[in-house]
């Protein structure tokens, strides 16, 4: 770990000085095994991803860009792994609230569970703001390949 991850596609808009790039899941998707049903690819096929247009990259040229593993490994720790622990957490303190307050079954154990999986919504949404402005997981464009006749709408 600690490498840096190529991946290319393609530019499909500009605003200001930021592409969007379309790609493939390829090699950054290839080993996942919810490539499939990510929600970076919500047609299966196809990744968005908003970088700094450092390059000139105009629309339909294609692009080559990275992104760190460490920030892949982050990025996912925040979307799959949190609510994972806040449910377990919440279930546990449900459990010892419900201990506490006498009530007996399994009804303060679903409930804390629900509220923590209800909590790690927000607190995942503040650390990927987080993240984003710290430039944690935003891709960096390494090279361009011009299309010809390429629209430049920067």
């Amino acid at each position: 770990m600690g490498g840096n991850l190529m991946e290319q596609g393609i530019v499909i808009e500009i605003r200001g000085d930021r592409i969007l790039v379309e790609t493939g899941t390829a090699s950054l998707c290839g080993g996942c095994s919810a490539r499939h049903s990510c929600a970076m690819s919500p047609d299966g096929r196809s990744r968005r991803l908003w970088m700094d247009n450092d390059g000139g990259a105009r629309v339909g040229d294609g692009v080559t860009f990275e992104i760190t593993e460490k920030a892949v490994v982050a990025s996912a720790a925040v979307v799959y792994l949190l609510p994972v622990l806040m449910l377990v957490a919440g279930t546990v303190l449900g459990g010892y609230a419900g201990g506490r307050l006498g009530l007996e079954g399994d009804l303060p154990l679903i409930a804390g569970g629900i509220a923590g999986l209800l909590v790690s919504v927000p607190v995942s949404w503040a650390l990927s703001s987080v993240m984003k402005k710290k430039n944690v997981a935003v891709p960096r464009l390494i090279d361009i390949t011009r299309k010809e006749g390429g629209i430049n709408c920067g």
